[in-house]
C-alpha cells in the first residue's frame, strides 16, 4: 500500500524536475544568446581592438577612439565586464574613471582571425540565422526553400571567419593527404576560386 501511495508523488516530481531543468535550459541558451549578440556588437563596432591597442580605458577613452557615444561605450563595458569577456583593470568606485582591459587570453579568441583557438564567428553567424528565421519559417509553411542569399552578409562572413583559421594551419596538412594534387600546386599549378564565399580555401 505505501508503494502505491509514492509512486504518484515520484513520477510527479520526475516531471517537475524535468520542467524545471528544460527551463533553466532555455533560460541559460537565450543568456548565451544575448551575450553572444554583444560580442558581434563588440566585432562590428571594433571595440575589442581599441580596448586590446589603448587599453586599460575608461568608457570616455574607448567612445573617443571608436567613435561611439560614451553612455553606450560604458553600458557596453561594463556588461562585457559582467560577462567575463572583458576585465577591470582599475577599480576607481567610479563607473566613469573604471579601466577595462581585453586579458592576453581572449585576445586570440577574439582578435586572431587566422590562430585556431578564434571562434568570434559564432557571433555574425548566429546574428544572420536570427535575421532569417521569418524565410525559414516560410519555408516550412511552403516547402519552397530558402535561398542561400537570403541569409545575408553575417552568415557568409560567420562562415567565411570560421573557417578560416582551419584553411590557414590546417590546409597543408589536407594536401599532403592528396599527393598528386600537392605536386601539382608546387610544380605552379592554378587554383579557380569561383563561388567558394569569402576565399580562404583559396
Amino acid at each position: 500500500m505505501t508503494d502505491l501511495l509514492e509512486q504518484p508523488v515520484t513520477a510527479a516530481s520526475d516531471q517537475d524536475e524535468r520542467r524545471d531543468a528544460l527551463s533553466a535550459r532555455l533560460f541559460g541558451s537565450f543568456l548565451a544568446g544575448a551575450e553572444l549578440l554583444t560580442v558581434e556588437l563588440g566585432r562590428r563596432l571594433d571595440l575589442y581592438r581599441v580596448v586590446h591597442e589603448h587599453g586599460p580605458v575608461t568608457a570616455a577613452e574607448l567612445a573617443g577612439r571608436a567613435g561611439i557615444v560614451p553612455r553606450y561605450a560604458l553600458e557596453w563595458l561594463e556588461q562585457q565586464a559582467a560577462a567575463g569577456f572583458l576585465d577591470v583593470a582599475a577599480d576607481t568606485g567610479q563607473a566613469q574613471s573604471r579601466r577595462f582591459e581585453l586579458p592576453a587570453a581572449h585576445v586570440p579568441v577574439l582578435l586572431d582571425a587566422d590562430h585556431p583557438a578564434n571562434t568570434s564567428a559564432c557571433a555574425p553567424f548566429l546574428t544572420g540565422l536570427g535575421l532569417t528565421l521569418p524565410d525559414v519559417a516560410r519555408a516550412f509553411r511552403t516547402g519552397a526553400g530558402v535561398s542561400y542569399e537570403s541569409y545575408g552578409a553575417e552568415v557568409r562572413h560567420g562562415i567565411g571567419l570560421g573557417n578560416r583559421p582551419m584553411f590557414v594551419t590546417d590546409l597543408p596538412t589536407w594536401l599532403g593527404h592528396l599527393p598528386d594534387i600537392e605536386h601539382r600546386l608546387r610544380q605552379g599549378g592554378t587554383v579557380l576560386d569561383q563561388g567558394c564565399g569569402t576565399g580562404w580555401s583559396s
